[in-house]
């Protein structure tokens, strides 16, 4: 059986490292991070993940909401936003499309799983 590719989108190196050792060792595989919403399209595109982990708040110039929307003009692909973020704006922004998950920072590591589970698997 294939694993699922995971794209993990974070511009704190720390952060990334440790949700790709995180989605490793629940059994997916990871593609190479993105730290920006231009180098997360980049990715996609030559990854072609099952789905992104996103955080919404990311150097460059397009944040992962916008970089998520590009993305998914071209492949539909389930993502779950992370942020620190949670004003309704921005929850509201990330949740305007399908098979979308919004987590708060810091991240509940049963909540992330259970919500890459559901969006991998769905009817499971």
């Amino acid at each position: 059986m294939t694993k699922k590719k995971v794209l993990i989108v974070e511009d704190e190196a720390i952060a990334a490292l440790g949700l790709e050792v995180l989605v490793e060792s629940w059994g997916y595989e990871t593609c190479e991070s993105a730290s920006s919403g231009e180098e997360a399209i980049e990715k996609a595109e030559a990854c072609s993940p099952d789905i992104i982990l996103m955080d919404v708040s990311l150097g460059g110039e397009m944040d992962g909401i916008e970089a998520a929307n590009v993305i998914r003009s071209r492949k539909p692909v389930p993502v779950i936003f992370i942020s620190g973020y949670s004003d309704e704006a921005t929850k509201k922004r990330a949740g305007s499309f399908e098979e979308v998950e919004y987590i708060e920072k810091p991240v509940n590591f049963d909540e992330l799983e259970r919500k890459l589970d559901d969006l991998l698997n769905p009817g499971r």
